[in-house]
């Protein structure tokens, strides 16, 4: 809050969640038709913030400098967070095609909220591997040798996180008795998810906040087109990641496998990060079976999902 731009930044940034958190009651009182109307308004939404944020500028030409750079840290947080706002505006919409179908006689949305309550934690243990990994590289900030070496041991770094999986397939089942198909369901969009989340270490790493937004962009469009398909969108989003990597992508040849130790080590050590959060979200999903207040919780989330961000823009 330290000058008028950080001022408008946060304002802008807190509105356009908020009117994200409006979707369901929209969509309530409007009924089914409302649906367009909630989409073509979010994508305003989201694209006044974005020249809000681009256009701000410095009455002092004095701190002409200091508010540019304050101008790109606003944009690259709107971009930052363009999966809380793509998210809470199609999940309200596709949810009630997704609650008519059905794997393994458990309703889709069940299975999906249970993949989106495990998935982030699950991403903590998934990726801070790789970030040993490429650690003594990040200091160069050359993005073609980080790639290289990402993809040399992502494959291996893949395949072992996978058996990450039955930590909370295991208590899933015991606590749902879910049916092998709606399990199996459920294992696969971890699987995809990890791919996902996995693929998107390199955006976060080179702070290309553009590259992660068009990742989030393609989850969403995905999920609202085909939301039945539910192995679709991290699919779809992923490529958009792998397709970036360009001509490194051919070292996945090597298959190099990370030390055991190491790698062990840095996954206990991102579940353990992941359950500050998300520990209490799995147990309210299996004490329930899915029945809580999604919107509720997810929102009631956001001053920490933003309190990073905004302190890392701040500086």
């Amino acid at each position: 809050m330290h000058d008028s731009f950080s001022r408008t930044r946060t304002a802008t940034i807190v509105v356009a969640l908020l009117l994200t958190g409006l979707v369901p009651v929209v969509l309530e009182l409007l009924g089914s038709h409302a649906e367009v109307l909630v989409i073509v308004g979010g994508l305003l939404v989201l694209f006044t913030a974005f020249l809000v944020l681009r256009g701000s500028r410095p009455v002092d030409a004095e701190h002409a400098s200091e508010t540019a750079v304050s101008s790109r840290g606003g944009v690259e947080l709107l971009l930052y967070l363009s999966p809380v706002v793509f998210l809470n505006i199609v999940f309200p919409l596709v949810s009630p095609r997704m609650a008519e179908a059905t794997v393994g006689g458990v309703q889709l949305t069940h299975v999906v909220l249970a993949s989106s309550i495990t998935v982030p934690w699950l991403a903590q243990a998934a990726c801070m591997p790789a970030y040993r990994a490429i650690g003594e590289l990040m200091a160069e900030r050359n993005m073609q040798k980080i790639t290289r070496r990402f993809c040399e041991v992502w494959p291996a770094m893949f395949l072992r996180t996978l058996p990450l999986a039955g930590l909370f397939a295991l208590p899933l089942w015991l606590a749902t008795g879910w049916s092998w198909q709606a399990m199996g369901a459920y294992l696969l969009l971890l699987g995809a998810h990890v791919l996902f989340v996995q693929s998107l270490v390199l955006a976060n790493v080179g702070e290309r906040r553009g590259l992660w937004a068009v990742a989030w962009g393609a989850y969403a469009l995905t999920l609202a087109v085909v939301p039945t398909v539910w192995i679709l969108p991290p699919l779809v989003a992923a490529a958009t990641q792998i397709a970036a990597m360009g001509r490194q992508l051919s070292q996945v040849r090597v298959f190099e496998r990370l030390d055991r130790r190491n790698f062990a080590a840095d996954a206990l050590r991102g579940l353990l990060l992941g359950s500050v959060l998300w520990a209490d979200k799995f147990v309210l999903f299996l004490t329930t079976d899915g029945t809580f207040q999604v919107i509720v919780v997810f929102m009631a989330m956001l001053p920490a999902a933003l309190d990073a961000p905004l302190a890392g823009a701040g500086e």
